[in-house]
């Protein structure tokens, strides 16, 4: 049986508060009630009513609780096993992701995509590792030409889509997402010191997602393009803000007043990588 505590509010039961008993009224008294069940109730809405006043029960319903988490498969594809040699043909990379394990099983996920391997760029910040390896000769590498960026935040307010950060949808229906990469020739070799014409045709290079940077930022249930929309993304999150470090998790009156959603424990949040290393073979 899960146990949940939920939200509600008690409000005047005259005409026009009842016209409202489907709001949240951070205004008014708030209390807490547990429920037993084992339909998952943060999944849920309640409302009911007395002769004396009307409760209207508000789960919080896209904030994680502190016992929340979802783990990601995660898998490596390219539309071709082999980069020609001698023509300008980008390597198109894929990375695939889609839920396999949540403790709220009928949610999609939404995640800031910024500086994982999900916002679909940062070669550079080492998505792909360091570089793709050759199988024949492991010391022979196509180096990507990684930095190791220092991020600086400095807006004030606690909206994550105020400070700028994009944000991905994973669907609950197990279809997954698939963000793509397109690395042209040019950018394969700009930063290496292994050339083009260095390459031996027929040898193989393994390119593997860097776990690293799997990890993300912030998480919540929901769907950007639905039950989020109107919300804002406050940068507190559970078991440790690493976001935003200095940012004092909201009161109640706050969350209400601003229409917060708060991000779940980003140490839950795992992702497991079904393909290991992609081979790609070089071709006169």
């Amino acid at each position: 049986m899960a146990c949940r505590t939920l939200r509600f509010f008690y409000i005047a039961a005259d005409g026009a508060d009842k016209e409202r008993a489907g709001l949240s009224l951070p205004n008014y008294p708030t209390c807490w009630l547990t429920i037993h069940s084992s339909n998952h109730p943060a999944c849920t809405s309640l409302l009911a009513t007395s002769a004396n006043f009307t409760i209207c029960v508000n789960p919080l319903m896209n904030s994680p609780s502190a016992d929340d988490g979802v783990t990601i498969a995660l898998t490596l594809t390219t539309t071709s096993s082999t980069l020609s040699l001698s023509s300008s043909h980008s390597l198109e990379l894929f990375v695939c992701a889609r839920i396999i394990q949540s403790t709220c099983p009928r949610r999609s996920v939404t995640i800031a995509a910024d500086r994982s391997v999900f916002a679909g760029e940062g070669l550079k910040i080492g998505v792909f590792g360091p570089g793709a390896v050759s199988r024949q000769d492991p010391s022979r590498v196509i180096n990507f030409g990684i930095i190791r960026p220092r991020y600086r935040d400095d807006f004030e307010g606690p909206s994550l889509s105020e400070r700028g950060y994009r944000f991905l949808t994973i669907p609950a229906d197990g279809t997954g997402i698939v963000v793509p990469y397109g690395i042209s020739f040019d950018r394969l070799f700009k930063h290496s010191t292994l050339r083009p014409e260095d390459i031996i045709p027929g040898e193989e290079f393994e390119i593997k997602v860097n776990n690293n940077r799997c990890e993300v930022l912030w998480w919540c249930w929901g769907d950007v393009e639905g039950d989020l929309k109107g919300k804002n993304l406050h940068t507190w999150s559970q078991g440790g803000n690493y976001l935003c470090s200095f940012d004092e998790r909201p009161s109640e009156e706050e969350i209400g007043e601003g229409n917060y959603v708060l991000g779940g424990d980003v140490d839950k949040f795992e992702v497991e990588d079904q393909t290991g290393s992609l081979t790609m073979k070089m071709i006169p």
